[in-house]
């Protein structure tokens, strides 16, 4: 396996996320700042998971969610916590509705 596969530290990944849920972002964004800074492992990984590449990519554009069958998939290939994973694209919808909702009633 390559080095970008390596589970995070949990005490990383709390700062991380800490420093973000203010803005929830999509969590593809932070799986995307966290372990694919080289675009090249994209396919690896891709593979690893049992998706597409292009899946895969749309997830860490953030175009699309992190489902549950692939947060099952990174917690079982990289040994992360796939509820984790789940609770930060929630937060996300959760965010993005919040802001759909002030614009409708504003």
């Amino acid at each position: 396996m390559g080095e970008w596969v390596q589970a995070l530290a949990p005490e990383e990944l709390r700062a991380t996320v800490n420093r973000v849920r203010y803005n929830s972002p999509h969590p593809g964004k932070i799986l995307r700042s966290i372990r694919f800074e080289d675009p090249r492992t994209i396919p690896e990984a891709a593979e690893q998971l049992g998706v597409e590449r292009t899946e895969l990519e749309r997830v860490l554009d953030g175009e699309a969610p992190i489902t549950t069958a692939l947060a099952l998939s990174m917690e079982s290939a990289w040994n992360t916590r796939a509820d984790l994973w789940l609770d930060l694209q929630t937060d996300h919808d959760l965010a993005q509705a919040r802001r759909s909702q002030e614009r409708a009633a504003a």
